[in-house]
């Protein structure tokens, strides 16, 4: 039993009343009248003290009637099993999460991370459930409760201090969400394996952090956040005032007339809070920092602005690799790497009559045309002679084919030995001459060619745009062919269309094939019913035509392309080099990373260059930067993310007054469900009336008592 109201249990000492009444004599027992006393004055009797109680039942009854008076007041439950979902509540399981990330490196703050961590174990180091996470784009559990029960209550926050002192920050971003939602769903999974009772305490969810306006938070939105959980940002400041930062931007190099030279396009920033204006930016040769003053650059950059400009000239001749921004106090995201510049390109080859023609009923007219070399993607175009079969075995590795003149059959099998290799053949059918070379480039079943009786025109009249060429017109602002008019085609009899090599992604109106395709091996041979001459059709005059001829170019490369630049934590997709065995990477450390086999590679730890090499007859450098959102250091205001929805508890000025804080709310949360379990019960009622019945049964028996005493 528990009482609402427990001092008004102190009236039942009221009971001392009845019993200190009934040993105190107030008349004496019997009357006797003797004559010769009749003359003198009456005096009353002496009040003596009873050596022994008289009327029992009478002084339990008003005893009693006391008794249940004063407990009818304290407001009497019986809690049962809401007492033990009340006692769960009072717990409080915590969680202490430690941000990581790179932005954690500037001055002063993770040795106030350290501080801060110390206090939160103290106040904690009598609980038995407390959770310790490591975060940066991910959460890394460092102390389960299993550990943390198992350890010595008078050095749990030594040895854990011992974890934190050894723990290395990252070079990775900000993910509170992923954090707090993976954090959340631990403590569920502990509570489910522990016992009911703990599925009900309270949950406290401690974020130390600087809190940078960098941090992803977005995916908090909208979520279902636990009624019993909330979280206290305890957020630690940098020793220096505002942050100047350098991102490479990914858009192509900027290249000199004589392209001797290399200009990159950087984004400097500088936050609001930022104490200085005056930079340099310079490159630092490969094991030197020190950089010549040809290759420094002044800066003048005001708080709270960015800025878009091409880097210092770097000479093709010179061993830079980096790029350094002086006169910033927090020099963590001071530095990008570049790595050394490499065009992209690829390589076109025509099975035509050798030079360019400046004849527009020619194919290689149009495809001459549709590759244009760019800066920083250079597309190289060979003419081949139609019976040139030796030079299309030597060919290098070649990304797109087209086939403009009928080829020899010499030259036909060495094609489809390419294509079997994984390389893409594009041929055109203008007219029935290619029959013989597509009888040798699609083996069994024997087919034919033969011209379709149009009446005007031919329209596409189906088009699979979840095919890998016509996935990029997938849109609705881009999926519409109907413009383009075909004024003749030919049909192609004998297909097997139960092969499942075989596929036709588009066709005509008259349900006859406009684009099919075969695969051989790893490579496809992709032929078009009729061909891009004005002659023929509108397809070459259209919009459509050139990024068909791009997207064809490119689908060798559609499991992955190396670029030069990525970030910490990005994957880098190896799809492109699956084939190659004896793969490896190097880190910026020296450590070789075997990749063979792989398709991704996801050790991108750190800053720097990393090499990709194979058997020494390949070799890739990228490099690795600092994501551009940990250099937004300013501080995020916690009103953002309650907004989100996320239950807080403000931070007191120190933890002893905040641990009294908790104690209070607990403590009123407390009172607050006794009273709803009471006021259910209503055992005060109860009381009163049983009161009332003994008073009665007391006045009646009082009144008995007293009429024999008189007679």
């Amino acid at each position: 039993m528990s009482f609402l109201s427990p001092l008004f249990l102190l009236g039942v000492f009221a009971i001392a009343g009845p019993i200190v009444f009934h040993l105190i004599r107030r008349a004496t027992r019997e009357k006797i009248l003797f004559s010769s006393l009749m003359f003198l004055q009456p005096s009353p009797p002496r009040l003596t003290r009873k050596s022994r109680m008289e009327h029992w039942f009478l002084l339990m009854l008003r005893c009693l009637a006391l008794i249940l008076l004063a407990l009818a007041f304290a407001r009497p439950y019986f809690a049962n099993d809401q007492q033990a979902q009340l006692e769960a509540d009072e717990q409080v399981h915590h969680a202490l999460l430690i941000d990581t990330s790179a932005s954690m490196r500037r001055e002063g703050l993770w040795e106030q991370t350290l501080e801060h961590a110390q206090r939160w174990l103290d106040q904690w180091a009598q609980d038995s459930m407390v959770h310790i996470f490591l975060f940066d784009e991910s959460l890394q559990t460092l102390m389960t409760p299993e550990q943390w029960s198992t350890l010595d209550q008078d050095l749990r926050r030594a040895q854990c201090m011992n974890l934190l002192s050894a723990t290395q920050l990252s070079w990775k971003a900000t993910s509170l969400d992923v954090a707090l939602m993976e954090a959340i769903d631990q403590m569920e999974e502990t509570a489910r394996e522990d016992s009911p009772q703990t599925q009900q305490a309270s949950w406290e969810l401690v974020v130390l952090s600087d809190m940078q306006q960098g941090t992803r938070y977005e995916a908090l939105r909208g979520q279902d956040w636990p009624k019993h959980a909330f979280v206290v940002f305890d957020q630690v400041m940098a020793a220096n005032a505002g942050n100047a930062s350098i991102q490479i931007l990914r858009s192509p190099w900027q290249l000199d007339p004589d392209e001797d030279t290399i200009a990159p396009r950087l984004r400097i920033t500088s936050t609001s809070d930022a104490t200085q204006d005056q930079f340099k930016l310079a490159w630092a040769e490969q094991n030197n920092t020190t950089e010549t003053p040809s290759s420094s650059l002044p800066l003048y950059l005001p708080p709270g602005k960015a800025r878009v400009m091409n880097g210092p000239i770097w000479d093709t001749t010179q061993a830079a690799d980096r790029l350094v921004l002086e006169g910033d106090m927090e020099p963590f995201d001071n530095l990008v790497w570049l790595a050394p510049y490499k065009p992209r390109e690829n390589r076109v080859n025509l099975i035509d009559q050798p030079g360019r023609s400046d004849n527009q009923q020619e194919l290689s007219y149009y495809i001459d045309r549709a590759f244009q070399s760019l800066p920083g993607h250079q597309i190289i175009i060979d003419h081949l002679d139609p019976s040139a079969a030796q030079r299309v075995e030597e060919a290098p590795s070649t990304d797109l084919w087209v086939i403009n003149k009928a080829p020899t059959s010499s030259t036909a099998r060495a094609l489809l030995e390419r294509c079997k290799q994984g390389e893409i053949i594009l041929l055109p059918l203008k007219d029935q001459s290619m029959e013989e070379a597509l009888q040798i480039l699609w083996p069994e079943p024997a087919i034919r060619i033969q011209k379709a009786e149009l009446r005007d025109f031919a329209l596409l009249g189906k088009i699979d745009f979840q095919h890998p060429i016509f996935a990029p017109f997938a849109d609705t602002r881009f999926n519409d062919f109907s413009k383009i008019h075909f004024w003749s085609h030919q049909l192609i009899e004998g297909i097997d269309l139960l092969d499942p090599s075989v596929s036709i992604p588009a066709s005509f109106d008259n349900d006859s094939p406009a684009l099919l395709i075969r695969q051989h091996g790893s490579g496809w041979l992709v032929i078009l019913t009729s061909s891009w001459a004005p002659s023929d059709s509108q397809l070459a005059l259209s919009t459509k035509f050139v990024p068909l001829l791009y997207t064809l170019m490119n689908q060798d490369q559609a499991s992955g392309e190396l670029m030069t630049q990525y970030s910490v934590g990005d994957i880098v997709d190896l799809g492109g080099l699956q084939e190659m065995s004896g793969l490896s990477i190097q880190d910026p450390d020296g450590t070789l990373h075997p990749v063979q086999g792989q398709r991704q590679f996801r050790q991108t730890q750190q800053p720097g260059l990393y090499r990709i090499t194979h058997s020494g007859d390949f070799e890739w450098t990228f490099a690795v930067n600092l994501s551009p959102s940990e250099s937004q250091t300013q501080p995020l205001p916690i009103e953002v993310l309650e907004g989100l929805g996320i239950p807080t508890r403000p931070l007191a000025a120190n933890l002893s007054k905040a641990n009294a804080t908790r104690e209070e709310t607990i403590a009123s949360k407390r009172l607050l469900q006794a009273r709803e379990i009471e006021a259910r019960q209503q055992f005060w009622k109860w009381s009163l009336c049983i009161v009332l019945g003994l008073l009665l049964l007391e006045t009646c028996l009082a009144a008995r008592t007293s009429h024999r005493a008189q007679t």
